[in-house]
């Protein structure tokens, strides 16, 4: 008989620690984005936070070795060849993303607190500042350098992932800028070398991929011309 309750007992205890193991399993899940460039700038971000050599600077703040909080976002992107066109600050970032495949999202009247519509990978973008949600409540970014003047993150806080930020006072979140993996740079060298313009009047030297770029400058029908880099597109 105690032979048979133990046995039985043993049976229980294994299923409650297998139902255990399942929801930690599923609540343990790790997030990642829908798409591999996008989940690659995510960790490029993580990475760079995690090295306090990068500090916050707004006078070297493109990663030599310092950042401000747009040039970090700008540069997780850029990093691994998605397109942020001309964007050089918070200021210019919505107007540039959107014209290279970004999706703008307003976050309209839901609370500030409310983080079930966003996607690991959103830019979170205010007036004057932004950041990257990273899914479970947690966002990166680079924050300020709390008085430290010398490059690198002194404390640990200038660049660093922490919970979901919001403050009203500060610049309430308008909304975000979502990528929809449509901008990946593609270009090799395999289509290197020397090419003649046969346009009928003269080919658009654009500042970016994609007719929604800048014309820099128009090269005459039969001009030889170099390409060191291409797509085949």
């Amino acid at each position: 008989m105690y032979q048979k309750f133990k046995w039985g007992f043993h049976l229980v205890l294994n299923f409650i620690m297998i139902m255990l193991s399942a929801k930690f399993l599923v609540f343990g899940v790790s997030v990642k984005a829908i798409f591999q460039e996008l989940e690659d700038a995510v960790q490029w971000a993580i990475a760079t936070a995690n090295d306090d050599s990068h500090g916050y600077s707004q006078s070297n703040r493109w990663g030599n070795p310092d950042y401000d909080c747009s040039s970090f976002v700008i540069s997780a992107f850029r990093t691994v060849g998605i397109s942020t066109g001309d964007a050089t600050g918070a200021g210019n970032l919505k107007s540039n993303l959107t014209a290279h495949g970004f999706l703008w999202i307003s976050r309209g009247n839901r609370a500030l607190s409310d983080t079930s519509w966003l996607q690991r990978g959103d830019i979170l973008l205010s007036n004057g500042h932004t950041e990257i949600y990273l899914g479970n409540h947690q966002n990166v970014g680079a924050h300020q350098n709390y008085g430290y003047t010398q490059s690198g993150d002194q404390n640990g806080k200038e660049i660093c992932v922490g919970n979901y930020w919001y403050d009203a006072n500060y610049g309430e979140w308008q909304g975000v800028l979502r990528y929809t993996g449509a901008t990946v740079d593609t270009c090799t060298e395999d289509y290197a070398g020397n090419y003649q313009v046969i346009a009928e009047e003269h080919l658009n030297l654009r500042s970016d991929h994609g007719t929604w770029s800048d014309i820099l400058d128009e090269i005459p029908k039969g001009t030889i011309i170099y390409v060191s880099k291409a797509n085949g597109q």
